[in-house]
Formats: C-alpha cells, structure tokens, sequence
C-alpha cells in the first residue's frame, strides 16, 4: 500500500466522487479530446494515480471506462 501511485484512502474516496461528479454531472466525457491528462488534470492528481484508480477501484483501464460512457451517450441520442 506503500506505492507511489497510491494515494490515502480518505483522498482515494473523495477522488473517485469527483470524478463520478465530474462525469455524471458536469458530462466531461461529451469532450471528444477527453483523455487521461486532461481528467487528470481536472481532478488535481497525477496521470499514474488517477489510472491506478481506475483501473484498481473500477476494474477496467481508462479506455473501457470512458468508452462506456460514450457508448450510454450514443444510446440516449438514438
């Protein structure tokens, strides 16, 4: 638990609903250009750490995570 993409569990927590808030409410996944640096960036934390979290809390790289929410995007318009 020691390692350098980790970060406390208490930041671990908040991280993760900034991003659920970031996603669901401010719908930053509707950016085309979205990647990992920008949502990074968004939510304060370095790329290592946020695609640790990702991949670690959600179970899934940072592609598959983003795609999903493009993929409900697509659903709703059609």
């Amino acid at each position: 638990k020691d390692s350098k993409n980790r970060v406390s569990l208490l930041n671990e927590e908040k991280i993760m609903e900034n991003l659920n808030l970031l996603m669901e409410r401010e719908k930053v996944y509707l950016d085309e250009n979205l990647n990992l640096n920008i949502l990074s960036n968004l939510l304060g934390i370095r790329i290592d750490q946020l695609s640790f979290l990702i991949n670690n809390r959600l179970g899934k790289p940072f592609s598959h995570y983003l795609n999903e929410y493009q993929s409900m995007k697509l659903k709703i318009c059609y």
